[in-house]
Formats: C-alpha cells, structure tokens, sequence
C-alpha cells in the first residue's frame, strides 16, 4: 500500500482562494479612483481653456469716422465699340471653298475675305444658257410661223370682204393668227425669265469672291472652309477704328438714372487688369432718346437707355472693341459729411443701426443715413467724428454689450 502523505495539496487551499478574490477587488477599486481622478482632472482643464476664451476679447475691425466729400454716384458695364461696324454677308447661298482671313486678323479695304465654291453655279449657268439657246430657235421659228398666219388672214380678208371667202374660212384664218401669237409672247416671256435666271448666275458668279469693304479688324468669324451659307448669316464681322488713341464706349442706363446724365458730363472708366485696375476718365457724348427693355441677371425686365462715351486711350493700355469697363456716373458731390461702409449697417427693431466700439464694449447705435452708393452711406444722425464703427456687424461674438479688442482699417 501506498505511503499516504499529511501535506496537503497546494492548488486546494480555500484560505488561498480568498486571499487572492480579496487582493482582485482591491485593484479593480484603485482603477476606479484613478478614472474619476482623471475625469476630473480632464473636466477642470476643459473648464479652464473655456473660461480662459470666454474671458478672451472678441477681435473686430473698424473705422474711425471723420468728415470728408461724397459723391453720389452709380455704375453700369459699358463695351467699347468700333466707329464702323458691319457684317459681311455672302449673296446666295453656296458653300465656302475658302477663307482668307482669321478672326482677330486685319485687312485692308478691297482685301479677298472668302471664296465661295460655284461648281453647281457652274452647271446651273450652262443648263440655262442651252435652255436659252433652245427657246430662242424656237421662237424664231413660231415668229416665222406668225409672219405667215398675218399674211394669209390679210389676202383672206380682202378676199371675205369682196364675198369670195365664207365666214368660217374666216373664223379659222383669225383662230390660227392668233394661236401664232400667243405661242411667240409664250416663248418671249420664257425667253425673258431664262435671261433674267442667267444674269442672277451671272452675278453670283462675278461675286464668288467676297472682299472687305472697309480696313479693320475681323471680329466673329461665323463661317468654316466647307459649310454651307446663306444670305441670311454673316460669314465674319468687321471692325473699324477711325482714331487708335481715341474709344467710343456704350453703356446701358436705366431710365430712373438717365434724367441725373447730361452729354459733356464727364465719367471715370475702370479697365479690370490681373495686375490692377486702370482709371481714366470720359466724356458724354450722347444720349439715345429712347428706351429698350432688357433683362437683368436676375431675370427682371428692365427700361434701358443707350448712352455713348468718348475716351482717350491711357498709355500703353492695350484695350480695343469689345473690350469690357466699368463706368462710373458722378451725379453730385456732398462736402464734408459723414460716411460709413454700407457692411456695417443692419436693421434693429425696424430702424438702420450700426456698432460702435466704447471702452473695449460694443455699443448698438441707431442711425439716420441719407444719400448712398453701392459701397458706402451718409449718416445724418447717430455718429461724430471720431467714432470707431464696426465693419462687419456678421463677424461670430458680434453682440450689445461684448468685449472686444480692434484695430482700425483705414478713417472713413
């Protein structure tokens, strides 16, 4: 028999058990102390970089009002134009054969602009003149045969008249005369349409070729080497510059802004480069005196009236017809008032109102404004000289009352 041992077995302890359950809960409770520590450490920084923003001051842009000109103006998109505009049309339709020129290319006056192909004119041409050459012979012939007819209804008259003719040898000597009439004014009118038919080949023939009428620019080129035209499309547009250091402008006015305009007034005409934007001024030399509807962008039917302006070409500007500028209209100047960017301005309560920075706070002022321009508005009443207004009333934190650091933009 085995040798039985008293040394109990190590894995089978229930004193070990015990401890060991005791030393887990003891760990999983340090690790829950150390998560609510941490959650509180994270809450109090998080409340910490909250207060610290809060505490922040808001960062606005503003100007600092001073009395100064204004000038009630407005604008429109104005085109410069050639001094002679024309579409240069083919006289039948055909197909091109050829061009001569390319779009932006110049020409002289008398220049070969395009050919047209006259190969069906070609064939059209000889069918008429064989068709022509037929009608004639034939004609000839029924006008011999009417030479005949006359002379046989003369002897038959003279013959009826003295009794020795009876009524209806009469009768059919009158029916064949004027049966040989009739057929030489048919064949004379068809004569006629088949020579008028010839001169029109004729002529689109001789005009097979299209030359320029006047010097210029080509502009617009409608027409391709191997496509069909017609009378009714332009192949190519011309244009013409009388002086190279002068421009004609047109702008379209509406008509509640054409009564402030008056021919000699002048206007400042803005080019638009990449580089920057070039000034320069004008004159008015026209006014159309009547209206046309337009459509706006925004798809509103507008009363628009044509005015035309006269400009010295700025040096070394490379600007010609077609060319796109901004006209301005200067229809009264009021001195030394008070303007503010019309970005700074809102409704309140029904009222325009404004903010304005006092002691680091935004105050909410309510204003007056009068006369104003696209950009800009006079204030009559609410602010002086020296106020610090708020450029953008939308910027995040803009409220009555907030804190706030600024710096000026530029005086208004």
């Amino acid at each position: 028999m085995a040798e039985r041992s008293d040394k109990p077995l190590k894995n089978h302890e229930p004193g070990q058990k015990q401890k060991r359950k005791g030393l887990g809960n003891a760990s999983q409770k340090r690790k829950k102390v150390w998560v609510i520590i941490l959650a509180v450490v994270l809450v109090a920084i998080a409340a910490g970089v909250y207060g610290f923003f809060a505490a922040a001051d808001i960062s606005v842009d503003v100007y600092r009002l001073s009395r100064r000109d204004f000038a009630i103006s407005f604008t429109e998109d104005g085109w410069v134009i050639p001094d002679k505009e024309r579409n240069v049309h083919a006289v039948f339709t055909a197909h091109i054969a050829e061009l001569m020129v390319e779009e932006g290319g110049r020409v002289n006056k008398g220049d070969l602009l395009a050919v047209l192909c006259t190969r069906e004119i070609g064939y059209t041409h000889a069918e008429l003149q064989s068709n022509l050459a037929s009608i004639s012979a034939e004609k000839d012939q029924a006008m011999v045969e009417l030479e005949a007819a006359e002379r046989a209804y003369r002897r038959l008259k003279i013959l009826y008249d003295q009794h020795w003719a009876s009524e209806v040898e009469m009768e059919e000597a009158e029916k064949l005369l004027q049966t040989s009439r009739s057929r030489v004014e048919s064949l004379a009118a068809r004569q006629g349409a088949l020579n008028a038919q010839l001169q029109t080949v004729e002529y689109h023939m001789e005009n097979c070729r299209i030359y320029a009428p006047f010097g210029g620019v080509v502009a617009r080129m409608k027409a391709e080497e191997g496509m069909p035209i017609t009378p009714h499309t332009p192949l190519l547009t011309l244009y013409h510059q009388e002086k190279s250091d002068e421009l004609k402008i047109e702008t379209m006015v509406l008509t509640r802004d054409v009564g402030d305009i008056e021919e000699g007034m002048n206007v400042t005409l803005t080019y638009f480069r990449r580089d920057e934007d070039v000034e320069f001024t004008g004159k008015v030399i026209e006014i159309a005196p009547y209206a046309v509807e337009s459509v706006s962008p925004l798809g509103l039917e507008e009363e628009r009236v044509t005015v035309t302006i006269s400009s010295k070409v700025p040096e070394n500007l490379p600007i010609t017809s077609g060319y796109r500028v901004e006209v301005k209209f200067i229809t009264a100047e009021l001195p030394a008032v008070v303007v503010v960017p019309r970005t700074s301005l809102f409704t309140y309560e029904g009222e325009d109102a404004l903010f304005v920075v006092e002691d680091n706070r935004l105050e909410l002022r309510e204003i007056t404004t009068g006369p104003r321009t696209r950009h800009e508005i006079v204030i009559t009443d609410g602010l002086e000289e020296g106020d610090l207004v708020v450029l953008d009333y939308r910027q995040d934190g803009i409220e009555k009352g907030a804190r706030v650091s600024w710096r000026t933009i530029n005086s208004s």
